[in-house]
């Protein structure tokens, strides 16, 4: 990873459903879909995954976020694991999200779990991203051992 400031500045966690777990552990997600991003573009991102798994299972590389209409998110869906019904029901026939590639995500061996985030450092999953501070940075990447 990058020095400390760059981390603090440029890491973010976004939620996935825990339907995304499997083809998120196994490297078959390189690009996801969002209707918000943030505005630096981030470093990293760290993958949580909801209910009932409850965990940031790891992180990738942030190689680009473009913006994509449909056509555009369609051509991707194989690097995205996902069909294109999912696609057309999220974005819609004239709407448009950001496409967020990433490198394959790097998957915790232990991964950290919801409830042991809270107490340490008030983490809340967030409905989209949230920006990530050096100190929890730091504990997820093992920086802080």
């Amino acid at each position: 990873m990058k020095n400390t400031e760059e981390r603090k500045l440029h890491s973010v966690v976004y939620s996935f459903s825990a339907r995304w777990n499997d083809a998120l552990r196994s490297g078959n997600v390189h690009v996801f879909f969002r209707k918000r991003r943030p505005k630096i573009e981030p470093n990293f991102v760290f993958l949580y995954v909801g209910f009932p798994v409850k965990e940031i299972i790891g992180f990738a590389e942030v190689k680009s976020i473009e913006p994509t209409d449909l056509n555009r998110a369609i051509q991707l869906k194989d690097q995205a694991a996902i069909e294109e019904k999912e696609l057309v029901k999220y974005i819609g026939p004239t709407g448009s999200a950001f496409a967020i590639q990433i490198s394959t995500p790097k998957i915790f061996i232990k991964p950290f779990d919801l409830e042991a985030l809270n107490e340490r450092f008030g983490f809340h999953p967030p409905q989209s991203f949230s920006i990530l501070g050096v100190e929890m940075v730091d504990h997820l990447t093992g920086s802080d051992q």
